[in-house]
């Protein structure tokens, strides 16, 4: 368990409940404008929570900070970004619980990239896991 408790809890929470609500609202709102007008005005909204998040938290990023994870930091916010619209594109063409399914194996790169290149192990309960991640997918799949 974290050196912090349970506060990692709470936040991993709120996100699934932002994100679930995020993805379902996206749905809705694509079938009735498309999803490139849905790209431009969800990004609108969210520019007005960065804005607000950026009131309550100003950067705190070192000057001694290398340049190079500033660099990263702007290279990971991009490819965010980038994966919305692609994203957005999928639900306009299919269901949304097959979409969904298959955009949040997403952690199965970074466990696949953190295994290569940060010696983190995949031991057999994360091995038994993303079999049931990628049984799950096909399972779904199958009734379109």
């Amino acid at each position: 368990m974290s050196s912090h408790g349970l506060v990692w809890l709470l936040y991993a929470v709120l996100s699934l409940l932002a994100w679930g609500l995020w993805s379902f609202l996206a749905k809705i709102v694509i079938t009735s404008i498309g999803w490139r007008d849905t790209v431009i005005l969800s990004y609108v909204g969210g520019l007005a929570a960065f804005l607000l998040y950026l009131l309550f938290n100003a950067p705190r990023t070192p000057a001694s900070s290398p340049s190079i994870w500033v660099f990263v930091a702007i290279v990971a916010g991009a490819l965010g970004f980038l994966g919305t619209p692609a994203f957005y594109a999928a639900l306009d063409y299919n269901p949304s619980s097959i979409v969904v399914v298959i955009t949040s194996l997403y952690p199965l790169i970074a466990v696949a990239l953190s295994a290569l290149f940060l010696n983190e192990s995949i031991t057999t309960t994360k091995a038994v896991g993303i079999s049931f991640a990628l049984a799950a997918l096909v399972l779904l799949s199958l009734e379109s």
